[in-house]
């Protein structure tokens, strides 16, 4: 039943917004152990996303319009490298 709702909501403009801060709110308060696997990989990737952009990352992600490597700016684009280099 959530699922048909959010999938509702997210078609229309006015509550993407609404919900896409709903998400990363909970996700920021819920202990990673307690999410279940999708929303795990869902937080962890929006760790990774400065904390002001997050929102907007998550609409477009609902839209469908997911920034390319080739779009980011320079400086997000050495900042992934970063973390990937500390992450091995």
């Amino acid at each position: 039943m959530r699922q048909r709702i959010a999938r509702f909501l997210v078609k229309l403009p006015g509550f993407r917004g609404l919900y896409a801060k709903a998400v990363v709110r909970q996700l920021e308060q819920t202990p990673p152990s307690k999410l279940p696997p999708e929303l795990r990989q869902l937080k962890a990737m929006l760790d990774q996303v400065p904390p002001d952009q997050r929102v907007d990352l998550l609409k477009n992600a609902a839209q469908g319009k997911l920034p390319q490597p080739e779009q980011m700016s320079r400086s997000m684009r050495r900042e992934a490298e970063r973390q990937a280099r500390r992450k091995r």
